[in-house]
């Protein structure tokens, strides 16, 4: 999750249709990585389950 922010916000971004596209194309850039989208989908999954068992409050302290 960490490399796909920073592929994201390695630019400034001035508008919410640039970072929508900054989002697509690093998600498209980080799937080609051996390895990298199963590490995002795993953290991505931890995070919900998280966000979930918290009821929607604060949770990066369960991380």
């Amino acid at each position: 999750f960490s490399h796909l922010k920073a592929v994201v916000y390695l630019v400034l971004i001035d508008n919410e249709q640039q970072l929508l596209q900054r989002k697509e194309d690093g998600c498209r850039t980080t799937c080609n990585i051996p390895r990298m989208f199963e590490r995002i989908r795993q953290s991505m999954m931890r995070r919900i389950l998280n966000c979930i068992i918290s009821r929607g409050g604060h949770y990066k302290h369960l991380l």
